[in-house]
């Protein structure tokens, strides 16, 4: 089974407001999908529903705008970072990939979903994802999205559970020596490293 550690720490007091980059930016239905399917949907729903969010249908385009609008009001919630990253877990598994789920090596999967696959299931402006390798199994994830930073720890690590071999062992580590955007910052910079 592949374990996970994590220094995806909360944030006490909000300091980022989600905002689509474009008020014109649409994310594919598909992908929405994972608001109902996710650990935490339970949650995640009333404010889907709030921000009209209803009746998905997966090849339809959705405004980006209200996605983000549902993280907000789940942002200060005591258990924002554990929905967040319940809700990226689950998008790995709905979303449509630029490659068929396990048969590529992870480090070729995750590339390819955080640059391909991100811009497939959205139209707009949405940012960045730039992935850079540091060494034998180790990629620095510089992002620069709407998204919340503990999503890309779920997202991450639903790729790593669809892509590494039983046994595996996956660190998923903010860059500590600068601010992420949810603190502030430009970009979020997330170390990779696995072993089998």
């Amino acid at each position: 089974m592949t374990t996970i550690t994590s220094v995806a720490k909360k944030v006490e007091k909000m300091k980022r407001k989600y905002e689509a980059f474009d008020p014109q930016s649409e994310i594919l239905g598909q992908t929405l999908f994972a608001l109902f399917l996710c650990a935490h949907h339970d949650i995640l729903r009333p404010s889907a529903k709030k921000h009209g969010l209803v009746n998905i249908e997966p090849e339809q385009w959705y405004p980006l705008s209200a996605l983000m609008a549902v993280f907000n009001d789940l942002a200060n919630g005591k258990t924002a970072n554990v929905d967040f990253v319940s809700f990226g877990l689950t998008v790995a598994e709905v979303t449509p990939t630029a490659v068929e789920r396990g048969t590529v090596p992870f480090e070729e999967a995750l590339l390819r979903f955080a640059t391909t696959s991100y811009q497939m299931v959205h139209r707009g402006e949405v940012g960045e994802q730039i992935v850079e390798k540091v060494g034998e199994r180790h990629l620095k994830i510089i992002s620069r999205t709407p998204y919340p930073d503990d999503f890309w720890i779920g997202l991450y690590y639903g790729i790593a559970r669809q892509s590494l071999p039983p046994g595996s062992q996956l660190s998923l580590q903010f860059d500590e020596t600068i601010p992420r955007q949810d603190e502030g910052g430009d970009v979020t910079v997330i170390h990779v490293t696995w072993n089998h």
